[in-house]
């Protein structure tokens, strides 16, 4: 039986700025390798929405909901 291979690869760029106040602030970019479509995100759950355009995830809600990596227990 032949198995069908699917692969989706992409390129995170994650960028932390902090303000004059000390802020900290997390924003990147996502570059899906096979199409080359880039998306810009500032919240996490906009990074795995693009994902989910090329491969179908399975999370619990809450991990959809981060926004920062100071947000992981």
């Amino acid at each position: 039986m032949d198995e069908a291979i699917e692969i989706s690869s992409f390129v995170l760029r994650f960028v932390r700025a902090t303000s004059p106040e000390g802020a900290v602030r997390y924003h990147g970019s996502i570059r899906h390798i096979q199409s080359n479509q880039v998306v810009n995100f500032s919240r996490w759950e906009d990074a795995l929405a693009f994902i989910e355009t090329y491969v179908p995830l399975d999370m619990p809600e809450a991990a959809r909901r981060l926004q920062s990596p100071d947000d992981l227990p």
